[in-house]
């Protein structure tokens, strides 16, 4: 068969030379493709997106009423966290050697319970008060341990009209 034949042919074939069944499974198989790409693209862009921005109109600009949400909703409280977050800790005590850990995506991030804080007190071991520090676009939250050594402060910030986690600082011993 020659190529001149071949093309005059069209009228029997698709436009490029193939069948119309083979033709519309291309046509098929590019539309379920584009498909599954765009919806796989949403996904790509909420991990490449490490730098976490607030898009919920839920900001609340008291902070005790926004932390009572944040305690109980761990939703919430992921969609409330500057991502990379910034964790440091003692390595060592004896050395005191500060680690700087972050933690990249709300997929990496684990849920912390603050609704233990209010009996933590009463607790056998463990025990440890909390303690707000506020200023105006600032309030550090610290855990204090009671003869344990426990001392973590949680930072947060107004970020985009929001209450924001953007550090945890360990300095327990």
């Amino acid at each position: 068969m020659d190529m001149k034949c071949w093309f005059f042919r069209r009228k029997e074939r698709g436009r490029f030379g193939t069948s119309k069944p083979i033709m519309r499974k291309r046509i098929s198989i590019f539309i379920f493709f584009s498909i599954y790409y765009c919806q796989r693209k949403e996904s790509f862009d909420e991990d490449s997106n490490i730098e976490h921005t607030i898009e919920s109109t839920e900001c609340e600009s008291d902070f005790d009423l926004f932390f009572k949400e944040f305690t109980k909703d761990s939703i919430f409280q992921k969609n409330h966290i500057k991502f990379p977050l910034r964790a440091s800790y003692y390595e060592d005590i004896a050395s005191n050697v500060v680690v700087v850990d972050t933690i990249k995506t709300k997929y990496d991030y684990k849920y912390i319970d603050f609704t233990k804080d209010t009996t933590a007190m009463q607790n056998e071991t463990g025990k440890y008060t909390t303690e707000k520090s506020k200023s105006k676009n600032k309030v550090v939250y610290k855990l204090l341990g009671y003869d344990n050594g426990i001392m973590v402060s949680y930072k947060f910030e107004i970020i985009n009209s929001c209450w924001t986690m953007v550090e945890i600082v360990d300095e327990s011993t």
